[in-house]
């Protein structure tokens, strides 16, 4: 059976609601952007699960509220790269 490392994480810490939340605090977003935060991650998560995951789904991930936080703009380019070597874009 293909691992994609998402279907495991969940059970792993007990729910998929906590896989969201540990998934968001380890931006170290602002409270105010971790619910937003984690409905994205949930939206990809989802996307891949169904094999429709595409460079739109990546960049809304790459570029969800409070990821910026002082951090390096995002390299969308570098992650579609990523992605598709993973074999998880559609």
């Amino acid at each position: 059976m293909r691992e994609d490392g998402l279907e495991g994480a969940a059970p792993w810490v007990g729910s998929h609601e906590e896989f969201l939340g540990l998934t968001a605090s380890s931006f170290d977003v602002p409270h105010v952007h971790g619910r937003a935060l984690a409905e994205v991650v949930d939206r990809f998560a989802a996307l891949v699960r169904e094999g429709r995951a595409d460079t739109d789904a990546v960049t809304a991930l790459l570029t969800a509220p409070g990821t910026a936080g002082g951090r390096p703009a995002p390299r969308v380019d570098v992650a579609l790269d990523i992605a598709t070597r993973a074999g998880i874009l559609a």
